[in-house]
């Protein structure tokens, strides 16, 4: 899988979108595992 992408990327280039895309969707993981994890510590510890 990861080779098969490597392949296209080489032969096409970057996707401008996804320089937008994954960023954003990594961003909002990370503010919901924040909105987990922060109530947590902060009532357990």
């Amino acid at each position: 899988m990861i080779i098969c992408a490597m392949r296209i990327s080489i032969r096409k280039g970057a996707s401008h979108l996804a320089f937008v895309i994954v960023p954003l969707v990594c961003a909002f993981f990370i503010d919901l595992a924040n909105a987990v994890l922060i109530p947590f510590f902060l009532t357990n510890f």
